[in-house]
């Protein structure tokens, strides 16, 4: 079984941006079957546009755009892609790096989806870290990879002890569309469970209050949908849920530090950058 090397992914760069042991590909697939393989270094890969579908020894899926994906070193599969225009990105990191912050990546050995926003957040604030290429792009690329790694190990991220059943059944209500006007007497009759407890457990196990992890939802899907071109700023503020195109704006500045305009200007760019 072929084994690439670090920074080989199947497609054409945007940009390949490197310092120390991380390597970040900005890449448009241009496969559509990439034969059973695996990677020098473990990576995340974050799908921009498009979809993909994967397969390991233990499960397959559908990637859609806004699907975060971990992948273990030496961990084989294989994609497949439709024939239509697919951009993800990737976060290839050097065990040397890990050592470096001491961090163990053992309870993501295999492949994973990740899909608490939160996570998610810290991924796309280090994409948008490296299009702007500032004097602090470096430490916010660290700062935001670690974050991402110590919350994929804790209660937003795998579970250690199994959760109620009620929880998985929360996560699905939420993420089937996160712009539905839900509240805790509706939440409390489809999961059997009394609202309070659900109010009061719910950031043991997503790890964020009930408004910020429904917020940081809308805004992950507002940044999917911003790297897409054929979506414009209104059509996204409404579609996302957001009360009016000021609302919007100030939302989206507040979490990124971008207004949507600068924002889709980064995402939609391809400039090519070197640390």
């Amino acid at each position: 079984m072929r084994t690439l090397p670090s920074g080989y992914f199947f497609g054409s760069h945007y940009s390949e941006n490197q310092f120390e042991q991380l390597k970040i590909t900005d890449t448009v697939y241009t496969h559509e079957r990439v034969d059973w393989h695996r990677h020098e270094h473990p990576y995340f890969t974050f799908l921009l546009r498009g979809k993909l579908y994967e397969e390991n020894k233990k499960e397959a899926y559908y990637l859609q755009p806004g699907n975060l994906v971990f992948h273990y070193w030496q961990d084989a599969h294989y994609n497949k892609k439709p024939p239509e225009y697919t951009r993800g990105f990737h976060i290839e990191i050097n065990t040397e790096w890990l050592d470096k912050y001491e961090l163990n990546l053992w309870h993501l050995e295999g492949s994973h989806q990740l899909d608490h926003p939160a996570i998610i957040r810290e991924i796309q604030q280090l994409f948008l870290a490296t299009k702007r290429n500032t004097s602090d792009t470096k430490l916010i690329v660290e700062s935001a990879l670690i974050n991402a790694l110590c919350h994929s190990n804790s209660p937003v991220g795998t579970q250690r002890k199994p959760a109620p059943n009620w929880v998985a059944q929360l996560k699905d209500l939420l993420h089937s569309d996160p712009t539905a006007q839900l509240d805790l007497s509706y939440i409390s009759n489809i999961l059997g469970v009394h609202p309070v407890h659900i109010s009061r457990a719910f950031p043991k196990y997503f790890g964020q209050s009930f408004t910020d992890y429904l917020r940081t939802l809308r805004i992950n899907q507002a940044f999917t949908l911003m790297s897409n071109p054929e979506y414009n700023l209104t059509n996204i503020s409404h579609t996302c849920g957001f009360f009016d195109q000021s609302h919007f704006i100030k939302t989206i500045q507040k979490h990124h530090t971008l207004t949507p305009k600068q924002l889709v200007k980064l995402l939609h760019s391809v400039k090519q950058v070197q640390f």
